[in-house]
């Protein structure tokens, strides 16, 4: 899972890249650049929300194997 976890993060940076076409800040200064990302994440969200009322949402995107084993951590 910590594998999985990890590539979240780009994924959604790869969708606010490619599918929106968002690839650079407009505004100067880090309070404006801060409430652009606000925006372009908050209509990331949306788009997400109406695909799951759509019904084309994939809830499982990653199901575990049935031979995973728990993690030990050693001492």
């Amino acid at each position: 899972m910590r594998v999985n976890r990890s590539s979240q993060v780009e994924d959604v940076l790869g969708i606010i890249k490619q599918d929106m076409q968002y690839d650079r800040f407009r505004r100067r200064g880090l309070d404006k650049v801060l409430v652009e990302i606000c925006l372009i994440l908050i209509g990331h969200l949306l788009r997400k929300l109406f695909t799951f009322y759509d019904g084309k949402a994939k809830l499982d995107y990653w199901v575990a194997p049935d031979d995973l084993k728990d993690e030990i951590m050693p001492k």
